[in-house]
């Protein structure tokens, strides 16, 4: 499963939780299953990718995503202070790094 926000808003960002811990059997690209992101204005963001964990068991893919419009780009009580991503994404940035909407 991949989750992706596009936010269309000219000025404002968008604070995304993205919570998959009731998922089974999966692994995510974030290596985490529950994550929370700003995704700037005019831009859009792979959030997160879940795959099958183990290939010979069934797997089951859960997920609860909640948003709020926002100002600036800190997730202020979302998230550690002064942080747009949670967990960090530089590991991975290549595939999570927000996007200019083209």
């Amino acid at each position: 499963m991949v989750v992706m926000v596009e936010n269309r808003h000219e000025n404002k960002w968008i604070h995304v939780k993205c919570d998959c811990q009731e998922s089974y059997n999966v692994v995510s690209t974030r290596g985490e299953l529950k994550t929370v992101d700003s995704v700037p204005p005019l831009q859009r963001q792979v959030i997160i990718v879940l795959t099958q964990l183990e290939g010979s068991g069934g797997f089951s893919i859960a997920h609860r995503l909640t948003h709020r419009l926002a100002n600036s780009g800190g997730l202020h009580d979302w998230g550690p202070p002064s942080s747009t991503h949670y967990p960090p994404i530089e590991n991975v940035s290549e595939l999570h790094s927000p996007r200019m909407i083209t």
